[in-house]
């Protein structure tokens, strides 16, 4: 996958984003809240994801990679980012990391989710 504008953005804003949105974002207290409110980040990722893929202007570096396996497999996008998901959960994992419900659910969802998301959001050809 060709890098572009799009690539540079991912890079610079993407932390930038989550540390702002951490600032401004309650904390909660109740599982329900943290639940429906992780739930909700996954789907707002899986969109924003889809959006500046199907702009064309350059994937984030992790997603060009999943991109570039992708085509190079011949397999769904949403196959090699669930594999991608599930490696750096194990090596997280056996490397020390706290894995939970969250890490799971965004490990085996993101990658369909994205996948839906730029079937919604392609834009045509020409």
């Amino acid at each position: 996958m060709k890098p572009g504008l799009g690539t540079v953005a991912n890079a610079l804003f993407v932390g930038l984003f989550a540390d702002l949105w951490l600032q401004i974002l309650p904390e909660l207290a109740v599982y329900w809240q943290q639940l429906a409110v992780f739930l909700l980040g996954v789907v707002v990722v899986a969109i924003a994801t889809g959006l500046y893929i199907s702009s064309r202007l350059g994937s984030g570096p992790r997603d060009g990679l999943m991109q570039g396996t992708a085509n190079a497999l011949d397999k769904p996008f949403w196959l090699v980012r669930t594999a991608y998901e599930a490696s750096a959960l194990t090596i997280g994992w056996l490397m020390g990391g706290q894995v939970r419900e969250g890490t799971l659910i965004f490990a085996l969802t993101i990658g369909y989710l994205v996948q839906l998301s730029l079937k919604i959001f392609k834009i045509p050809k020409g």
